[in-house]
């Protein structure tokens, strides 16, 4: 039960936002007193399915098949919108695809990305064709200490599809998105022409044999400690990068295997880098539930 219409606009923002980032965690218990009657039904529609953004940049059709599915499942034995079967009619009529376009917003939807991304975790042998947590989370944090990039040129490390760049993008004078898995690139490529970014440019770099690196002030990553094997040459870019003083590297980090995180602090020690866990108590993000388990790092030569 509602107490005034202001908190259930605030639930449908909250749902439209969630199904534009095409959240694997859809709050249905909070969507189904919109369910209950035709009237409502077209208002969750109009901010989610219709929604004028998800029209110009569809979800992946496996995405949006379940969407439906569980739609009509929800509504039961009552009256489903039309339009909703209409969609479905339209997803019957071409293949059902795994990649398809997420909208993100880091700063209450003044400005938004957009990406293109697989539903699968793991796709053509990498896990970069889709965004994770620590992005989102360093995505917010960059929009909440902007001040921090203003006039910089910033290269991203293992930039996935290109969300954490592209955010940054909007408020740093130029900005680097480096990988080394080509269909990686490929997407990173889509997310810049599809936002119109003018001042990015993407790079293929392997780290264990990083030649050719930009100069820049700024170095930020997410989502790359993983791999034990690829930490040292990730420490050796890093410090290869961090060519001056003042130079800094801004690394999130979602602690999965906290040896796999220490060894990576170990490795930055060995590579002669200094570093310190700079505090997210404030960060949030609607697609994430918890920041307790995604660190920054902050990275200097001294």
């Amino acid at each position: 039960m509602y107490t005034d219409n202001c908190s259930k606009d605030r639930d449908l923002d909250q749902l439209s936002s969630l199904y534009l980032g095409n959240s694997r965690n859809w709050p249905w218990h909070i969507a189904l007193s919109y369910l209950k009657d035709y009237e409502n039904q077209k208002r969750l529609f109009d901010k989610t399915i219709g929604h004028p953004l998800s029209e110009q940049f569809p979800p992946a059709g496996d995405f949006l098949n379940n969407f439906i599915k569980t739609w009509i499942k929800k509504v039961g034995d009552g009256e489903v919108l039309e339009d909703v079967f209409d969609k479905m009619g339209e997803l019957l009529a071409k293949p059902v695809t795994n990649k398809g376009y997420r909208i993100y917003s880091f700063d209450h939807w003044n400005t938004f990305v957009v990406t293109h991304e697989t539903v699968s975790m793991c796709s053509k042998g990498t896990t970069g064709l889709q965004s994770w947590q620590a992005c989102f989370v360093g995505c917010s944090w960059g929009a909440q200490n902007r001040e921090l990039f203003s006039g910089k040129r910033v290269v991203e490390l293992g930039c996935g599809v290109g969300l954490l760049g592209a955010s940054l993008a909007s408020f740093s004078s130029h900005v680097t998105m480096t990988d080394h898995h080509n269909s990686v690139l490929k997407s990173a490529k889509k997310t810049v022409e599809v936002n119109k970014l003018g001042n990015v440019d993407i790079v293929g770099l392997d780290w264990r044999d990083p030649t050719d690196l930009e100069e820049c002030d700024i170095v930020v990553a997410a989502d790359v400690v993983f791999d034990p094997a690829l930490l040292p040459h990730l420490c050796k870019t890093i410090r290869l990068l961090l060519k001056r003083p003042d130079n800094v590297c801004f690394l999130f980090s979602t602690v999965r295997n906290s040896a796999t995180y220490e060894c990576m602090l170990q490795c930055l020690s060995q590579s002669e880098l200094k570093y310190e866990t700079v505090d997210m108590t404030s960060v949030e993000h609607y697609l994430v539930k918890s920041v307790s388990d995604v660190r920054l790092l902050k990275i200097t030569t001294g």
